[in-house]
């Protein structure tokens, strides 16, 4: 009986020692691998959305427009002075101990194996403000950076006890509810005996309470400029920890058998995680649940994605794509209003639609008569190339390929460059002309070096890259052999600009796209052979 009894606990030692072990699917794990990435990707992108808005906002008129001006090199007024003396550093120091109290809760978290372990459930934030006003309890006025050190002696004597108390300590097992009681109590009492302070103290810690309470508003930008590299060497040194701390989730044995220390890991994390904790208190008072929010928020953006990446898997159906359709179409009439109605001059929708009908003053009339060619040809020449990129890369069978990396915008350039140069009096019909016939001059090219031995992906891509550096070289020898006047011309053309466009000018992309949408959508079929 004994040699058929099953052992489980063996199974997962004997994997780590080498045993073949079932693979994961491709397409599952290519999407864990881009999850983190897309996530981060959303994070950037709404961080600098709202970073933008919080500039604006306030009782200075500081608006977009003004704020650009200043980035772009105009000497700030009175109100700007104000963006550069009280915004920036509060934005600067939100971001700082944003970026610091989530990779604090996060290294946490990981080193005691326990989604509740924060910043603040585990009194760090509680000890290191204890210990500040403490210190100044005595009428000892610190520098910066001594006291941040003073934070982080603090903080670490407070996550050291909790763990010990919770059971947490040696090995990271503590139950997240006695995790959570533990430092709950300890941060009570450290609330508790730092108002004491404060009470018996009031003269010794002036202007320390407000502090106390969390407070972005910086009056002095040294303080932020030191615990920066801190800051950052700090995250970086949890990088370098990452793989380590990515053992720790399968256990300590796991660990070992990998060759790491966990131990040795789950010291460092929390010691990193302290100094990031010290470094936010010092800035900016003991701020609440950022280190435990944000790494929940991150792992349910994750979550998320992976599940509507399985769902978008699936749902391949007729309804779906109508979905989506409608929903883009939604949002390119919103993009038209907005670009039509916002500017130096912002209109209202009922100016456009006056406009539309004929019946607009002329200050609307003269604003969207100039406004609008603009915005149309925007639009025309993103839905031109997006249908010249899906066809390109349908062709080819290759998902890099694009008109620019094969040379077809470099032959349209060169072409479009050499009427510019030769006949300064050309008009955008000649232009656009010339421009297609060289763009289809250099696709030929590209595609009938690629066919010779087999059309190749890698062998295209190589090719058209090669094909657009000698286009590229040569439009530099006309820009730099032509007279000044025509210089000027040619490069305003090749920046891609919408400046002083009119409606006769985007009829060449608007014909292009209405013949080419008939003959695609009746060489759909074909062309998802193809792939």
């Amino acid at each position: 009986m004994t040699d058929t009894v099953k052992r489980p606990a063996m199974t997962v030692p004997t994997a780590m020692a080498g045993a073949p072990v079932p693979a994961a699917p491709a397409g599952r794990d290519a999407r864990f691998r881009s999850g983190p990435a897309l996530v981060a990707g959303i994070g950037v992108v709404v961080l600098a959305l709202f970073s933008m808005i919080h500039l604006t906002q306030g009782t200075a008129d500081v608006g977009p427009l003004k704020l650009l001006g200043l980035l772009t090199g105009d000497g700030p007024d009175q109100e700007t002075a104000v963006l550069l003396a009280s915004r920036v550093p509060r934005l600067f120091a939100g971001l700082l101990v944003g970026v610091a109290l989530g990779v604090a809760g996060t290294a946490l978290q990981s080193a005691t194996r326990n989604v509740l372990a924060s910043p603040d459930t585990l009194a760090v934030n509680a000890g290191a403000h204890f210990a500040i006003v403490a210190v100044a309890a005595f009428g000892l006025t610190l520098p910066a950076l001594l006291s941040g050190g003073i934070a982080f002696i603090g903080g670490l004597a407070a996550a050291v006890l909790v763990l010990a108390l919770s059971g947490g300590g040696a090995n990271g097992n503590g139950g997240p509810i006695r995790l959570v009681l533990a430092g709950t109590a300890l941060a009570l009492g450290l609330h508790s005996a730092t108002s004491a302070l404060l009470l018996l103290f009031s003269q010794e810690t002036t202007g320390i309470y407000a502090w106390g309470q969390g407070s972005l508003a910086q009056s002095r930008t040294d303080e932020l400029i030191q615990f920066a590299p801190i800051i950052l060497v700090a995250i970086a040194a949890l990088l370098l920890l990452s793989r380590r701390m990515d053992l720790l989730g399968l256990g300590d044995d796991a660990s070992r058998l990998a060759g790491a220390d966990p131990r040795l890991a789950r010291v460092g994390a929390v010691v990193l995680a302290v100094v990031l904790s010290a470094a936010a208190v010092t800035i900016a008072g003991p701020i609440g649940f950022v280190g435990l929010c944000a790494p929940a928020i991150v792992r349910l953006l994750a979550s998320g994605l992976s599940v509507a990446g399985d769902a978008l898997a699936r749902l391949r159906s007729r309804r779906f794509f109508l979905a989506v359709l409608i929903g883009l179409l939604i949002l390119l009439t919103g993009l038209l209003v907005a670009g039509a109605l916002l500017g130096d001059a912002k209109l209202l929708l009922g100016d456009l639609v006056n406009w539309l009908t004929g019946q607009s003053g002329n200050r609307v009339s003269a604003v969207l008569g100039t406004r609008m060619p603009r915005v149309v040809a925007a639009v025309l020449a993103g839905a031109a190339l997006a249908l010249a990129g899906a066809l390109i890369q349908a062709v080819s069978r290759n998902s890099l390929a694009e008109p620019g990396i094969l040379g077809v915008s470099g032959g349209g350039g060169l072409a479009a460059i050499i009427v510019i140069t030769t006949v300064p009096t050309a008009g955008s019909w000649v232009i656009t002309g010339s421009a297609l016939g060289g763009a289809a001059l250099s696709a030929l090219l590209v595609f009938g070096l690629a066919f010779r031995g087999g059309l190749q992906q890698n062998k295209l891509v190589l090719i058209g890259i090669g094909v657009s550096a000698g286009l590229a070289a040569a439009i530099t020898v006309l820009l730099v052999t032509t007279d000044p006047f025509n210089q000027t011309k040619a490069l305003t053309w090749l920046s891609g600009s919408t400046y002083g466009r009119n409606f006769v000018s985007v009829l060449p992309p608007l014909l292009a796209v209405v013949l080419a949408l008939p003959v695609l959508a009746g060489m759909r079929r074909d062309l998802d052979l193809l792939r």
